[in-house]
């Protein structure tokens, strides 16, 4: 039972993986950062299929790289993704001071726990960054 639970959350881990990677090259195509090409949604299923098949190539192509290159991807994604947390919690942190958001139509009001949450972000994501360079 504990291998079938095991293999289950990994299984669920790799398919949510999958989706919100697709998702994210369906998304930068519809605003025109990648080929339009991935940015549509097929017209019977509405699913954003071009951006799907990119994906699929990518996952059967990159473990023929080694596994040196795939350790080097993933340390760089993951410093990545803190310094993504650090700009999330920064922006938290300034919105939660002054009440207001780059680019928004209603200003949002300044809140004591934004404040703290951002506060408490930008020095766990800086140290997580430290932890992977150092």
């Amino acid at each position: 039972m504990l291998v079938l639970a095991v293999g289950a959350g990994v299984l669920t881990g790799l398919n949510r993986f999958y989706t919100a990677a697709n998702r994210a090259i369906f998304t930068l195509g519809q605003s025109k950062m990648l080929p339009e090409q991935l940015g549509r949604l097929d017209s019977k299923r509405q699913t954003p299929e071009n951006a799907v098949l990119v994906v699929m190539a990518l996952c059967l192509l990159v473990p023929w790289f080694g596994r040196s290159a795939l350790i080097w991807i993933v340390d760089m994604s993951s410093a990545g993704v803190t310094v993504a947390y650090f700009y999330t919690s920064y922006f938290v942190w300034k919105v939660g001071k002054n009440g207001l958001a780059q680019d928004t139509v209603d200003p949002v009001q300044p809140s004591v726990v934004w404040r703290f949450f951002g506060t408490a972000g930008c020095p766990i994501s800086a140290g997580f960054l430290l932890l992977l360079l150092v």
